[in-house]
């Protein structure tokens, strides 16, 4: 809204209650497209055409919170002048039309039109606008897992991890499910591949991603509301499993994991997962597994999801697993994944459920939080997350 360079009270009074009324309507307008831009990765689906992208771009670029914060109209005034080359509209923002930072709600909003789950992204753009963004957690967190998304194939590692179901989805046939096994397989190889490639790129860049994700959350002073980047959590969790599932498979494939390497694995069950033959293909290990260090065959041993576990011995061991995790995985080091990845999934489990504590040496239980309802979509994900840990590392398929 263009405004003339009036300081009449009365003027600026009726501005103010003016720019109230509509800045109010354009701000839930963009509410709802950041919802919806949301829903899409969230449910592992793309944005439905490019034609939407007119529709976005042409959207209200929401005004900076210090307007909304504004205490009378002169203040008000002020900060508008303040940011007077605020951009009026998304595509606007996109190009980077604006001197200093934008705040959370904008940021998200640039987060949500920079980085689509599909092939709509625009990689110049995004790091033009990066360092504009907001310099809180929740918005880095929010701008790690959007490129997580980006470079990840989500729905196989939703399909294979949760035996053919993507979020309380079947899959449509057993041909769409192998599909997805393959897909996963062979883009989770690339990581001991001799050849650098776009696809060796993006499953370093989605490890290092996913450490980053679940690093900065554990080590977040305060417990967190359920939020959007929860989800990013499990996805997170996903890659670094399906990392140590694929090693696990190429090293018992190889004939390398030796009766000692099994005794240091944590106990599961011996079921299959279903759909799962149990029978992983062979494949030829490109690097040399190194033995677990002393310390990593010290971490506490996870041989049953329930009985109870300090929360803090969860935290403690699903950061030790973090620090070296990219390492290990690359170097077959699949004792001490599996025994970390476990524990990391015990975490995250705890943390859609809201049963994460700070600074109390809370008990790991198989009971929701009284009052804690986590919502039909984090509740799949829970249980997917339990049904994962029943099971042998090598019968996945992958």
């Amino acid at each position: 809204m263009l405004l003339q360079d009036s300081t009449d009270d009365a003027s600026v009074q009726g501005r103010w209650q003016q720019w109230i009324t509509l800045s109010a309507k354009h701000r839930l307008l963009v509410s709802c497209y950041l919802l919806e831009a949301r829903h899409h990765p969230m449910l592992a689906e793309d944005m439905k055409s490019p034609s939407s992208r007119v529709l976005v771009d042409d959207l209200h670029f929401p005004s900076h919170e210090t307007l909304w914060e504004a205490q009378d109209p002169r203040q008000w005034w002020t900060h508008v002048q303040e940011y007077s080359m605020m951009p009026r509209c998304i595509a606007e923002a996109t190009v980077c039309r604006m001197a200093g930072s934008y705040d959370a709600f904008q940021s998200s909003v640039l987060i949500a039109a920079l980085y689509p789950p599909s092939s709509f992204a625009t990689p110049h753009l995004q790091l033009a606008v990066e360092h504009l963004l907001h310099d809180g957690p929740a918005t880095r967190q929010q701008l790690a897992i959007a490129k997580l998304v980006q470079v990840a194939p989500i729905r196989a590692l939703l399909a294979v991890s949760g035996e053919s179901w993507i979020l309380g989805t079947k899959v449509t046939s057993q041909e769409e499910f192998a599909a997805y096994k393959t897909e996963l397989h062979f883009w989770v190889a690339h990581l001991w591949s001799a050849t650098v490639g776009d696809h060796s790129q993006s499953i370093t860049e989605a490890l290092r991603l996913s450490v980053e994700i679940l690093t900065s959350s554990l080590n977040a002073q305060e417990p967190r509301n359920l939020s959007f980047n929860d989800l990013g959590l499990f996805f997170a969790a996903l890659m670094l499993w399906a990392a140590t599932a694929t090693a696990s498979s190429r090293l018992h494939a190889s004939g390398y994991l030796s009766q000692q390497a099994h005794s240091l694995l944590p106990a599961a069950t011996t079921n299959a997962p279903r759909g799962s033959s149990g029978h992983p293909k062979r494949h030829t290990v490109s690097s040399s597994p190194r033995r677990p260090t002393q310390s990593q065959q010290n971490v506490l041993s996870v041989s049953d999801r329930r009985p109870s576990i300090p929360y803090t011995k969860i935290t403690a061991n699903t950061l030790c697993f973090l620090s070296t995790a990219v390492e290990d995985v690359t170097s077959f080091n699949v004792s001490a994944c599996q025994t970390g990845c476990r524990f990391m999934l015990l975490w995250v489990k705890m943390q859609l459920r809201g049963s994460h504590s700070s600074g109390h040496d809370t008990i790991l239980s198989d009971h929701h939080v009284a009052g804690h309802n986590p919502g039909e979509l984090v509740n799949e994900a829970i249980g997917q997350i339990e049904r994962m840990l029943d099971y042998e590392w090598v019968n996945w398929g992958i």
